[in-house]
């Protein structure tokens, strides 16, 4: 369904990973794909992995 909205997912790796399992429960999902990166913060606190997105955004300059 979200591709055919144009949309793509960008984290791709497991966001759970059990003994037996790996799973990808967490999804981001946006039209526009450059100038993001995602990061999978692999921890023992939590059951999942926490994640954190990372977005350049570049300003116009407002020309004088």
């Amino acid at each position: 369904m979200s591709m055919s909205n144009g949309l793509i997912t960008i984290v791709t790796i497991p966001t759970r990973i059990s003994s037996i399992t790996k799973t990808l429960i967490d999804n981001i999902l946006t039209s526009k794909s450059q100038n993001i990166r995602t990061y999978v913060l692999r921890t023992n606190i939590l059951d999942n992995f926490s994640v954190l997105l990372s977005r350049q955004v570049n300003k116009k300059r407002k020309s004088h």
